[in-house]
C-alpha cells in the first residue's frame, strides 16, 4: 500500500497552525513568563492559543519553567489545604480536652464531623491524632521507645 505524500510547507519551521509567527508567539510567551500572569503551561498555552508541545519546542527553558512553576503552586495548595484540615482537626480536639473528654481519634473525627461536615481518611485522622497529641504535649504515644538491637 502507498503512502500519500504531502507537499513541504514554507510556513513556520515549528508546524505550527497558528496565525501568529514563532518570533511573535515567543515575545509574547516571554511577557506572560516574566509578568507572572501564568501559573503553569497549560494556562500559557491557552492564553497563546498554541499547544504546550508547540510551546516546549518553541522555548523549552520557558516551558521548563512554567511546569515547574506549576508543580510548585500545586505543591503550595496541597499543603494549605492540608493545614486547613488540621486546623478544624485541632480545634474538635481541643474542645474534647476542655470538656474533660479524652480526645480519641475517633471521637475528635465525629465532633469535627459535626462542626464542619467534613471527614478524613484513616491514615490522615492517624497523622492529624498524632501530631495533635504532639502539640498538646500529654501524648499517649511512647515518646521515647527503644530502638532495636541487631542480635550478634
Amino acid at each position: 500500500m502507498l503512502r500519500k505524500v504531502y507537499p513541504i510547507s514554507n510556513a513556520d519551521p515549528l508546524n505550527c497552525k497558528s496565525a501568529k509567527d514563532s518570533q511573535n508567539l515567543l515575545a509574547e510567551l516571554d511577557v506572560l513568563f516574566r509578568s507572572g500572569s501564568t501559573e503553569n503551561l497549560h494556562q500559557a498555552a491557552r492564553l497563546l492559543n498554541v499547544t504546550e508541545t508547540f510551546l516546549h519546542k518553541l522555548a523549552p527553558e520557558i516551558a521548563a519553567s512554567l511546569v515547574q512553576r506549576g508543580t510548585a503552586i500545586r505543591h503550595c495548595r496541597r499543603i494549605q489545604r492540608e493545614e486547613a484540615r488540621f486546623h478544624d482537626f485541632w480545634q474538635s480536639f481541643q474542645e474534647l480536652r476542655f470538656e474533660g473528654i479524652y480526645p480519641a481519634r475517633v471521637k475528635v473525627l465525629e465532633r469535627m464531623r459535626r462542626r464542619t461536615g467534613k471527614g478524613l481518611g484513616f491514615r490522615e485522622a492517624a497523622r492529624f491524632h498524632k501530631r495533635a497529641f504532639d502539640l498538646a504535649e500529654t501524648s499517649p504515644y511512647p515518646s521515647a521507645s527503644p530502638t532495636r538491637t541487631s542480635r550478634d
